[in-house]
């Protein structure tokens, strides 16, 4: 059997994508494998954020980045703690991130949830998991 060394989970914060970090997790413990998480947020959402609030996207930038780490001790499962996680959060195409992601961590593992918040989707799999 392969050994994984190292997976990488995309989380949105929803109860799918909870779901996929709870197998990999699982994943990671049988392997001793490193897990690390990754969040993206689009370039537009930050954008228009700065605009109806009168702020710089820098500025929006890091109070996203913050909050949204923040945000993720109360979304964990209860068996995992952020402090155990390798959990960044990127702007940019998720898909982008993604593979960037991947890329820089060697992983051996992309781990997806099916349905997430942004695909209202009523079957089958969302875009990001289907590419």
């Amino acid at each position: 059997m392969n050994k994984l060394k190292s997976i990488v989970v995309g989380v949105d914060l929803s109860k799918c994508s909870r779901c996929a970090l709870q197998q990999a997790a699982r994943m990671a413990q049988w392997h001793h494998a490193r897990l690390h998480v990754i969040h993206a947020v689009e370039h537009l959402v930050i954008s228009d954020l700065a605009d109806a609030m009168g702020l710089t996207p820098a500025q929006i930038e890091t109070a996203t980045v913050r909050e949204t780490k923040q945000r993720l001790g109360a979304w964990l499962p209860e068996n995992l703690r952020p402090e155990e996680l390798n959990f960044d959060v990127e702007v940019g195409p998720p898909i982008d991130v993604l593979l960037r992601k991947v890329r820089a961590v060697d992983a051996d593992l992309l781990v997806l949830g099916l349905h997430g918040d942004s695909t209202r989707l009523p079957s089958g799999a969302g875009t990001l998991a289907t590419k």
